[in-house]
């Protein structure tokens, strides 16, 4: 389970202790006429409210980071494809100059043959 599954699940707990604990004060406030529970209901409820408030703040700030690191990981996708391509064209270019090469020797081998006897007799001269 990710930490953005986990943070939801947290998230969707703390809901449901917050709807429970309204509920729950609801029927105490029916049931109950003692003024001395109010300040602590009330409290609880403060509580409650802002732990709720921070966790969805927590988890907009989660869903932000992770959409950023998808945003990363995609660029790094790009980047090693391109790195791919690159080598591929790379070796292309290797295989051509090796055939060039190929190629000059060939023509330099060429020119040398009619051209040996000449430069044995200047040799000798």
């Amino acid at each position: 389970m990710s930490e953005f599954d986990k943070l939801e699940e947290s998230l969707g707990h703390l809901i449901q202790c917050a709807k429970d604990a309204d509920s729950v004060a609801y029927d105490e406030e029916f049931s109950s006429t003692d003024p001395a529970n109010e300040p602590a209901k009330s409290t609880r409820m403060v509580v409650l409210t802002q732990a709720t408030e921070k966790l969805t703040e927590s988890l907009g700030i989660l869903q932000e980071f992770e959409m950023l690191m998808h945003d990363k990981i995609s660029s790094l996708h790009v980047i090693s494809n391109e790195m791919v391509l690159n080598s591929l064209l790379l070796q292309e270019q290797k295989g051509e100059l090796m055939e060039l090469r190929k190629k000059l020797k060939d023509i330099a081998g060429k020119w040398y043959l009619p051209a040996e006897p000449i430069a044995n007799t200047m040799e000798t001269l």
